[in-house]
């Protein structure tokens, strides 16, 4: 099993801010080349290869297999602020590893399998972890 995030509006049948209307206004609040920070699938050669068979992903929906990825996909606080502002959350799932295809930035994952383990602001900050050997 794997912790996977996913950015939707639970109150619109989880709908990603990719269906939105004001897509390009919260894009262009992102930091750095679209095709470089966030590629679409044809662009990651990693699902790339699995896009031809879309019939077999139904009820996948991309995500993120790290908070790291989401923060470096929604790279601006104000990127963050326009998603929470708009009652998107980052939601968080556990899904079976066998049920997920990795990209090099995100990932397709079956949301059918996926047990839903709670919801955060857009704008959560992932506790920062101490290495106890890095602590004088």
């Amino acid at each position: 099993m794997i912790v996977i995030y996913r950015v939707e509006h639970p109150g619109r049948d989880r709908t990603s801010p990719y269906g939105n209307d004001d897509l390009a206004e919260l894009l262009g609040l992102c930091a750095g080349a679209p095709d470089v920070e966030r590629p679409g699938p044809t662009r990651d050669p990693l699902i790339a290869r699995h896009w031809p068979d879309r019939p077999r992903y139904t009820g996948y929906k991309f995500g993120f297999a790290t908070h790291k990825s989401y923060r470096s996909w929604f790279n601006t606080e104000a990127a963050r602020a326009w998603l929470s502002d708009r009652g998107y959350v980052l939601a968080e799932y556990l899904v079976p590893f066998d049920d997920v295809v990795f990209g090099m930035r995100q990932v397709l994952f079956d949301l059918r399998r996926a047990r839903h383990l709670r919801n955060h602001d857009c704008r959560f900050e992932y506790p920062q972890t101490v290495d106890s050997h890095s602590v004088s």
